[in-house]
């Protein structure tokens, strides 16, 4: 399988890590706005499917074994570090960086995902899932609300901080993913924040 990636489809095409990439090269391309302006907040909307995740970081691609369900878990992992790794490296500036999960919501996308479960997986989330407004309240709270201004590093659910998962804090996890991103996407550490 040499040269495979495992795809992640979700309405758009994702690639196993390289979804979280997106978040990730974006930030890096909007920093000289988002550090010029009076104050920034950056939202990394990600799942609380990254808890009891891994990053292979030999495999990130999941180019050996794609599961498409591990795969979303553990670029919703990367995001976490991601928001995360922003969050210190920008810290004493006006920016933030938070990530949060949705929750369960209402959508579509289980007629998108694993459609050998989708006749099982999508009435149930219908049922118990929240409605796309009701899901996307984090969100407009964490980019909005006068109540979390200058709050950063934080993993948050119903508009709440909470705990995301342990590899989420792990200061080495965090540093490898960081750098690899940063080769993935083509960035140099002189083109970025400053690293520590």
């Amino acid at each position: 399988m040499d040269g495979e990636i495992c795809l992640v489809t979700a309405g758009t095409l994702g690639i196993a890590y390289h979804t979280a990439l997106a978040e990730f090269s974006l930030t890096h391309l909007l920093l000289e706005t988002l550090e010029a302006s009076p104050s920034a907040r950056e939202g990394n909307i990600s799942s609380d499917s990254h808890y009891n995740k891994q990053l292979d970081f030999n495999d990130l691609q999941m180019a050996r074994l794609c599961q498409p369900m591990r795969a979303y878990g553990r670029s919703k992992l990367a995001e976490v570090l991601s928001s995360y790794g922003h969050a210190h490296r920008l810290h004493g500036t006006q920016v933030t960086s938070n990530a949060l999960s949705p929750d369960i919501v209402a959508t579509e996308i289980w007629k998108k995902v694993q459609r050998y479960l989708n006749w099982l997986m999508d009435p149930l989330v219908q049922r118990v899932g929240k409605p796309p407004l009701d899901g996307a309240q984090t969100s407009i709270y964490l980019a909005t609300s006068p109540e979390v201004e200058g709050v950063t590093g934080k993993y948050s659910s119903n508009k709440q901080p909470v705990s995301s998962s342990t590899i989420s804090y792990d200061p080495v996890a965090a540093r490898r993913s960081w750098d690899i991103s940063l080769q993935l996407v083509s960035l140099t550490h002189s083109s970025v924040v400053q690293q520590s």
